[in-house]
Formats: C-alpha cells, structure tokens, sequence
C-alpha cells in the first residue's frame, strides 16, 4: 500500500483533511530558510487543526547532511520532537479505550 493512501484511509476514518508536508519542499530553498519553512507549515497546520498530517519524504530530512543544511537539520528535527510531543493526542491517548478502533493496533 503507498504511504499516500494510508494518510487517505485515516483521513476518512476520522473524516479529517489530509494535509501534506513535503520535506523535499522545506529543503529546496524555495520557501527561504529551511527551519523556518518547516515551523511555518507546521504553524499552518495548527491553525486548520483538526487535521491529519503526511510528512512526506521524512527520512530525507533525516538524513545526515554537510554544511548549512546540516544546521538545518538539527534545529528542524528538534522543533518536530517538541511540536509532535505537544500536539500528540488521538491515537497517543493515555486512555486507549477512547482511540477509535481506526488507530488501535494489537
């Protein structure tokens, strides 16, 4: 199954929009500085929460790179463990009886 029609299948279950973060995009230069590109989209999404997120292509931003973009990187990976840290709930839930069946694993 593609990444891509998971997102589209918990997106329905939960009736919620799909949003898309490409990191590709954040690392192009196209939106100016990496790291503030990436908190902005992630400010966006805040704002139409309640939403489910894609970050596609993750492992790129994720993989160890030379100079400017390595900086990047590290200011990127750690404002996403503190913005995903404070943001979880759903699936997260300290309550796991009230997940919807959707998210529930065994």
């Amino acid at each position: 199954m593609r990444e891509e029609s998971v997102g589209e299948a918990i997106a329905s279950c939960f009736s919620l929009p799909l949003y898309r973060i490409d990191m590709i995009e954040v690392f192009s230069g196209r939106h100016g500085n990496a790291d503030r590109a990436f908190v902005e989209a992630c400010r966006i999404v805040e704002a139409v929460a309640p939403a489910v997120v894609w970050f596609d292509e993750i492992e790129m931003g994720l993989t160890a790179q030379t100079g400017e973009a390595s900086h990047d990187l590290g200011r990127i990976f750690a404002f996403f463990l503190t913005w995903m840290q404070e943001k979880a709930r759903g699936c997260s839930s300290r309550q796991p009886q009230t997940a919807s069946i959707c998210c529930r694993r065994r």
